[in-house]
């Protein structure tokens, strides 16, 4: 099937296994990314909960809400995508832009707020 080109390139046909290989590849890293954030969230965590329970034990105000946001994994958006593909009995398959973006730019709606917690995080451990 021919790419629609009537207002642009709105979907194009790629090769399904190097479609795979790529999402494979960008899971690989996003899994890798989120254990290092959720290792500095940890690490984050237990001080602040070191801070908290030093102040009780001092007899003070203990503030009783956690400020840390949760590292979120996304590797099963990434599975889903992957196992279907897999499941396809075509050679080839036709995305979108959209879909072009995330599977194959690692640019997905949750990807910007991600990048920034685990950055935090990072920054945190005197990574960055």
């Amino acid at each position: 099937m021919a790419p629609d080109t009537v207002k642009g390139i709105q979907h194009i046909e790629v090769n399904k296994d190097d479609l795979i290989k790529e999402l494979e590849k960008n899971r690989a890293q996003h899994e890798a990314d989120f254990k290092e954030a959720f290792e500095g969230y940890r690490a984050a965590l237990g001080e602040d909960l070191k801070k908290k329970l030093s102040l009780w034990e001092s007899k003070q105000d203990v503030p009783h809400f956690i400020q840390l946001d949760v590292p979120e994994d996304h590797t099963k958006d990434y599975d889903r995508v992957i196992g279907m593909l897999k499941m396809s009995i075509d050679k080839t398959v036709i995305i979108t832009t959209q879909e072009y973006s995330q599977y194959v730019m690692d640019d997905w709606g949750w990807k910007e707020r991600f990048t920034n917690t685990s950055q935090a995080y990072a920054v945190a451990k005197g990574k960055r």
